[in-house]
């Protein structure tokens, strides 16, 4: 629920075709791992760029 009330549309939905994205030789773990990661890296940016 937090990236849905803190992550706008356009980057989830940016974030879901990048892991879709990856080939599955490259998938370590799982693509929801993958998609955690890329929210994660967009609100680390956010949280950086404010200040934080």
């Amino acid at each position: 629920m937090r990236f849905v009330r803190d992550v706008p549309r356009d980057v989830l939905t940016t974030a879901r075709d990048r892991a879709l994205g990856v080939r599955d030789e490259d998938v370590l773990v799982s693509r929801g791992a993958i998609f955690t990661g890329i929210i994660n890296e967009y609100l680390n940016d956010i949280h950086a760029g404010a200040g934080h």
